[in-house]
C-alpha cells in the first residue's frame, strides 16, 4: 500500500510537467505566427534609386539633367519679326538712296516722280531717271520712262520750283512754289498723270535738290 501511494504522485507530477511543456510549445508557435503576419499598410516603400545612390552619382545625374535643359542663347534660332524685316528693307533703301544722291551731287538729272512727301519738315521725292526728247509737232517734250528702282532724294526747304501744267493750272506756269506746296500738287495728281510728267532736277554739292522744273505738256 505504501509503495503504490508513493508512485501515484510521482506519475502525476510527470504528467503535469508534460502538459505545461506542451502549452509552452503551443504558445511559442502562436507567438511566432503573430510576428510573421504583417499588415500590408505597415510595409514601408523601398527607397528609390536616387536616394540609395551614392552622393557622387546623384550629383552627376543632377548635372546631366541641368545640361539637357540649358541652351546657349546664341544657339537659339529666332524667326525674324515683321518689324525687323521692314527695318532692314528701309535701311537698304536708305543706303541705296545715299549712294545715288552722292553720285548725282552737283549734276542735273531728268526724272519722273513716283511720289512726294514730307518727313520731319523735310520734303522727299521718290524719283527714277527717264529720257526726254522734243516733241516733233508741239512745243513740249516726249518722255520715255526709265526702268529700275526709284530713289529717294531730299528737296531743299528753300528750293526754287517752276512748274507747268498739270502741276500748275492753265493760266500759266507756277513759279516760286514752296517745296511743301509742290509736294501737295504732285500728290494731287493721279498715278497715271504723274507717270506722264517729267522733271529737271538740279542737285547741289551735298546731293539735295535745289531746283525743280516740270516739263510743259500740252
Amino acid at each position: 500500500m505504501n509503495t503504490y501511494i508513493a508512485r501515484r504522485p510521482a506519475a502525476a507530477r510527470c504528467l503535469a510537467a508534460l502538459a505545461i511543456g506542451a502549452l509552452a510549445l503551443t504558445g511559442c508557435a502562436v507567438e511566432g505566427e503573430g510576428k510573421a503576419a504583417v499588415k500590408p499598410s505597415a510595409v514601408e516603400p523601398s527607397a528609390s534609386a536616387d536616394t540609395t545612390a551614392p552622393p557622387a552619382a546623384q550629383e552627376e545625374a543632377a548635372a546631366a539633367d541641368d545640361g539637357k535643359g540649358a541652351v546657349e542663347p546664341s544657339t537659339v534660332a529666332r524667326p525674324a519679326s515683321a518689324d525687323t524685316t521692314a527695318a532692314t528693307a528701309e535701311q537698304d533703301e536708305n543706303d541705296r538712296a545715299s549712294d545715288e544722291t552722292a553720285r548725282w551731287a552737283g549734276t542735273e538729272q531728268f526724272v519722273q516722280i513716283e511720289r512726294a512727301w514730307t518727313n520731319a519738315d523735310r520734303p522727299q521725292l521718290s524719283v527714277r531717271l527717264a529720257q526726254k526728247e522734243p516733241h516733233p509737232r508741239f512745243e513740249s517734250w516726249v518722255i520715255t520712262p526709265g526702268t529700275g528702282p526709284f530713289t529717294t532724294v531730299p528737296l531743299a526747304i528753300d528750293a526754287n520750283v517752276l512748274a507747268y501744267v498739270p502741276i500748275a493750272d492753265e493760266r500759266g506756269p507756277a513759279e516760286g512754289l514752296s517745296p511743301t506746296e509742290f509736294v501737295g500738287r504732285v500728290m494731287a495728281l493721279s498715278a497715271a498723270e504723274r507717270a506722264s510728267v517729267g522733271f529737271d532736277l538740279t542737285f547741289d554739292g551735298t546731293g539735295q535738290v535745289v531746283r525743280v522744273e516740270s516739263l510743259y505738256r500740252p
